[in-house]
């Protein structure tokens, strides 16, 4: 199967030349390999990333503080509703 798909370049997964290929053309199908080892990359990649700036943030430091001051509540800044009269 690989020999016979080593006949040119790939099309990229979705392309109008990707689909004009028949269905039993190898190189449909290592196409979507690709795409899909492209795709797996690009997630592993996002969560690195993402995993990294939570360690950041977190490291900044200062929550019990913050927690602290969420748990007092608005203090006196609170302004009461004003109820309407039926």
């Amino acid at each position: 199967m690989v020999a016979k798909a080593n006949v040119g370049p790939l099309p990229t997964a979705g392309t109008p030349a990707w689909c004009e290929l028949p269905d039993t053309d190898p190189r449909k199908l290592l196409a979507l390999a690709a795409s899909g080892e492209h795709w797996v990359l690009h997630t592993e990649l996002a969560q690195e990333k993402r995993a990294e700036a939570s360690r950041d943030i977190a490291a900044a430091g200062g929550w019990s503080a913050l927690a602290k001051r969420i748990a007092r509540g608005r203090g006196p800044a609170y302004i009461p509703r004003r109820k309407e009269s039926a």
